[in-house]
């Protein structure tokens, strides 16, 4: 288990690496007066980037089941349509 936990949490470094994350990180540095505040909202952004995917994943191993095409589906959809609506804000 540990090993599998190791994994996820490498790849979940990788994926925050990625374009689309940077970006978000980087408009949020740029309407921030002081680095304080860029490392308090980054963290903030983070924990809320994270904790609903350990809620999923945790429910989801806690009922050893796995989250179903269906519900996986529905669930990109609402993180497409935020991400849409958080490009609209900033724009």
């Amino acid at each position: 288990m540990t090993s599998v936990l190791l994994l996820g949490l490498l790849i979940g470094m990788q994926h925050a690496l990625e374009a689309a994350h940077i970006a978000a990180v980087a408009s949020i540095a740029a309407r921030q007066s002081s680095p304080r505040r860029i490392i308090t909202h980054g963290a903030v952004w983070g924990l809320g980037h994270t904790l609903p995917l350990m809620a999923f994943a945790g429910l989801a191993v806690m009922l050893g089941t796995t989250i179903g095409d269906g519900l996986a589906g529905w669930l990109e959809t609402a993180v497409g349509v935020m991400l849409v609506g958080l490009g609209g804000h900033l724009l």
